[in-house]
């Protein structure tokens, strides 16, 4: 009310600039709170939409992991795997900020002689890297967890500059849910992960989380240590590539790779190729 008597006489120049500038700032300010308050509520609400889709999945598995510990068997193990690839799936969600239009192209790894090597073997492949402490990598024999000389520098490879990251593999194991596990999700930064695809289906595994993640087939790349794995791809729209072209002498039929796959291996190039 004190203003009253100068509310209707003219502002000064200096103060009508004085008002404006004030106004100005009020708008910067605005706007720069709105902008950290999206930074802050956007990943907080796709977090608890990801959390309550999982919730009746993990419910669901520990319902799963009582029943086999009866011994369910073989049909019970993969009903596992099946659980803990859809719950993985949904985890996944969490991450979406990584699929952004700079990353317009996705590469898929397998695991076993892809991502890693031989187990302990590093005398003939001596870019391999033995994992301390051990962790127990079941696959092909078993032995402690080795990676491939692209697992350990998957940022310097072609895909791991421009490409979003994942892991589509046959295996079933699972006392490879452990610290492997965890190993994986990070050589992928946090990507998706489908496990439980047999050979045949791979391609089928690969075409489902490019659809769910909004990628052109074409712009998919898929690589494995295994030909039969790479020829599947043939028919598809995708790209897939053989890598770790040196055979695992040791192997029934030297169908196996031996070190892995190289960061030169993980390259974009279109088609598919195979090591002959």
């Amino acid at each position: 009310f004190w203003l009253k008597p100068f509310r209707d006489k003219p502002l000064p120049a200096l103060a009508r600039k004085n008002r404006s500038i004030s106004l100005k700032l009020m708008v910067r300010t605005h706007a720069l709170v709105a902008s950290v308050w999206l930074l802050a509520v956007v990943p907080f609400v796709t977090s608890v939409t990801a959390a309550s889709e999982a919730e009746p999945l993990e419910l669901a598995l520990a319902g799963e992991d009582g029943a086999c510990a009866a011994g369910a068997g073989d049909e019970c193990a993969m009903s596992l795997l099946q659980l803990r690839g859809e719950l993985l799936a949904v985890e996944a969600q969490d991450h979406s900020w990584w699929v952004q239009p700079g990353n317009p192209c996705l590469c898929l790894f397998d695991v076993d002689r892809t991502l890693t090597g031989k187990q302990d073997y590093t005398i003939g492949c001596k870019k391999n890297e033995v994992l301390e402490p051990h962790i127990h990598d079941t696959g092909y024999g078993g032995g402690d967890l080795t990676l491939s000389e692209l697992a350990q520098h998957m940022g310097t490879s072609a895909c791991g500059e421009q490409c979003t990251l994942g892991i589509v593999s046959a295996s079933s194991d699972e006392d490879r849910f452990g610290g492997m596990l965890d190993k994986l999700k990070s050589i992928v930064k946090g990507g998706p992960m489908k496990f439980g695809c047999q050979p045949s289906e791979k391609p089928t595994c690969a075409e489902g989380i490019a659809e769910q993640y909004g990628f052109q087939l074409k712009n998919v790349y898929f690589f494995d240590d295994m030909m039969a794995n790479v020829e599947y791809f043939r028919p598809m729209q995708m790209n897939a590539r053989q890598v770790a072209c040196e055979r695992d002498p040791w192997s029934k039929g030297h169908l196996l790779g031996l070190c892995g796959a190289t960061p030169a291996e993980a390259s974009l190039t279109k088609g598919i190729h195979t090591c002959r």
